[in-house]
């Protein structure tokens, strides 16, 4: 389930899902927004995402809003590489 989390920050919930598999997801996702540039009247705009993943570790995740702080680390963690690409956090424990 997709969510709009901030401005331009969107949180996408994939229940019972490894962690290799929500790369995945997130890597398609990217491609795909990448590869249809979006077409205005002054031009075709290329777009780039950047994805933060983080899965649920119930040796350091006490709630929801747990992982998603480390989902957001994750997020400016792929940004301050370059941006345009997938980062994910692994679990603490």
């Amino acid at each position: 389930m997709p969510y709009r989390y901030g401005g331009e920050e969107f949180v996408i919930i994939l229940t019972d899902t490894p962690l290799d598999q929500a790369i995945e997801v997130s890597e398609r996702l990217r491609r795909a927004m990448r590869s249809a540039p979006f077409v205005t009247k002054a031009g075709a705009l290329e777009i780039s995402a950047s994805f933060g993943i983080a899965q649920q570790d119930p040796s350091c995740d006490h709630s929801a809003w747990d992982v998603l702080q480390r989902a957001d680390k994750a997020l400016y963690e792929a940004k301050r590489q370059g941006r345009d690409r997938v980062y994910a956090l692994k679990t603490q424990g």
